[in-house]
């Protein structure tokens, strides 16, 4: 499918349903918040000052989405720092750059907002860091760390 055939939007209220469906798929068995309680997180997620989330569509179907976190910061003179989190790729839409639209969009919106820096985690899977380094991102100037409360998703 030729990637005009795609619309970029930022997500609204509307798009609750698409966006789960995708999560769905990033998260496995993993449970997600959903009906009344988990559509109040999405629309206080969509609605939360300097959080944006993208999607490209084909037609009223999401394919391809991410999450991106603008954060106050009082280093670098003040400038904010991002974080992505939540690209997916519907399974169906993978391989044509539909993901790769996505992140430079965001992207894009963080240098624009001035970011000094955009941050993100990925699984350890050769297949996701291949794609992150191939738009930039390096695993080298720092390493990430995390601790959990709930089990972590099995990487896909």
């Amino acid at each position: 499918m030729p990637s005009d055939a795609f619309s970029l939007k930022q997500l609204g209220p509307a798009d609750f349903d698409e966006f789960a469906l995708l999560l769905t798929q990033l998260m496995g068995d993993i449970p997600l918040a959903i009906g009344p309680q988990g559509r109040g997180i999405y629309e206080g997620l969509i609605n939360h000052g300097g959080t944006s989330l993208w999607g490209l569509f084909s037609g009223p179907t999401l394919c391809s989405t991410a999450t991106l976190h603008l954060m106050p910061n009082l280093t670098h003179a003040g400038r904010p720092y991002g974080l992505i989190e939540n690209v997916i790729t519907e399974r169906a839409y993978r391989g044509q750059g539909l993901g790769r639209r996505v992140m430079d969009h965001a992207l894009e919106t963080a240098w624009a907002a001035n970011a000094y820096k955009v941050m993100l985690m990925t699984n350890t899977t050769a297949r996701a860091q291949g794609f992150y380094k191939k738009l930039g991102f390096s695993d080298t100037q720092k390493d990430g760390m995390i601790i959990r409360r709930t089990p972590t998703r099995k990487p896909s």
